[in-house]
């Protein structure tokens, strides 16, 4: 039996689309711009078609806010993420800036997502 070469996805935090074809996941920062650092990325689950959905804007020292923990709601219509401002550093000023938001899953996306294979 032979067994493929795994899909390598710069990334972490990944949570699989209602019909297992795609992958949200938050994309580090290595391109050397801010706007890839805690970003919420979806790609196919071999790494093509990946698209860009939330980045983070600004630098992380002004405050920008960065995104963790995606989950992707049952019918791939949403995915939640953590938000939180980079930066902080006391714990209750993490817990003031930190919430949670939903994140709306472009229309031909989210078919592609949920159509079952």
């Amino acid at each position: 039996m032979v067994i493929p070469q795994p899909t390598r996805i710069k990334g972490s935090e990944a949570t699989w689309s209602p019909n297992s074809q795609y992958v949200a996941y938050i994309e580090p920062k290595h391109s050397g711009r801010a706007s890839e650092a805690g970003s919420l990325v979806v790609a196919k689950i071999d790494g093509t078609e990946r698209q860009l959905l939330v980045g983070v804007e600004g630098k992380p020292e002004s405050g920008a806010y960065l995104f963790s923990v995606p989950m992707w709601s049952p019918r791939g219509d949403y995915i939640a993420v953590h938000r939180t401002r980079a930066g902080l550093q006391d714990i209750e000023q993490v817990e003031a800036e930190s919430d949670i938001v939903l994140i709306s899953v472009p229309e031909t996306l989210r078919a592609a997502a949920t159509k079952q294979p």
